[in-house]
């Protein structure tokens, strides 16, 4: 019975994909050079290792890419890292620059991203990322081994 639980977990295990939706602050104060040679600049640099390091480890895994200043924009939608950590790393490498920090409505634009509540603020089309989970979590189960 042991075996047969280990098959069973290792199998569900490696079907589980990641869903990531970075939030990175463009506020004025991400320009502070106490965090040489930018705080915006260390954040893109250690956000572009994460998914190098990520397409890596875990190709299967969705990221997308909010920035946030006096309001939240969707800089990359979510995409698999297969497919996507060129352009995702090419999305954090132009960033704009916004004036406050609007953290509220960065986090309300990553549910809407995660759970495909999108209304006048979001730019993602179609069902967003809720339909593609819904195509994967099928699909993946279509194609998992029989226990």
């Amino acid at each position: 019975m042991k075996k047969y639980l280990n098959f069973a977990y290792r199998s569900i295990k490696e079907a589980l994909i990641e869903f990531l939706v970075i939030l990175i602050d463009l506020s004025n104060s991400m320009l502070s050079d106490d965090w040489p040679p930018s705080r915006k600049a260390a954040a893109t640099k250690a956000n572009i290792e994460l998914i190098k390091i990520k397409a890596q480890q875990h190709p299967d895994d969705i990221v997308g890419i909010i920035g946030f200043g006096t309001d939240a924009k969707v800089l990359h939608p979510p995409v698999c890292l297969r497919e996507g950590t060129g352009s995702l790393c090419q999305a954090l490498k132009s960033l704009p620059d916004m004036n406050w920090t609007n953290f509220t409505a960065a986090l309300e634009l990553a549910e809407a991203c995660l759970f495909g509540k999108f209304g006048s603020k979001a730019a993602l089309p179609g069902k967003g990322i809720s339909g593609f989970l819904s195509w994967l979590l099928y699909g993946r189960m279509l194609s998992m081994p029989a226990i």
